[in-house]
């Protein structure tokens, strides 16, 4: 996680780390994503976008054939 840059300013510069994170956390209180990241690579909220547009697409996906397993009762 850590680049050249952050190395010089840990050691030389003492100035401490930033780490973003983004976290995604569905209806159910179910953590489904933990993205951590330096600042020095910037956000793309594209990537998140897509991230949820997956999960979303891989549930309903999952739920119908998770229903017919279980009887129709769902999960």
């Amino acid at each position: 996680m850590l680049d050249a840059q952050d190395w010089v300013n840990i050691h030389e510069k003492r100035i401490a780390l930033t780490v973003r994170a983004v976290s995604i956390i569905d209806p159910r209180q179910k953590i489904r994503l933990i993205m951590l990241y330096p600042a020095s690579v910037g956000r793309n909220t594209s990537e998140v976008l897509r991230v949820i547009d997956s999960l979303q697409t891989g549930d309903k996906e999952r739920g119908d054939y998770t229903n017919e397993l279980a009887g129709g009762r769902g999960r």
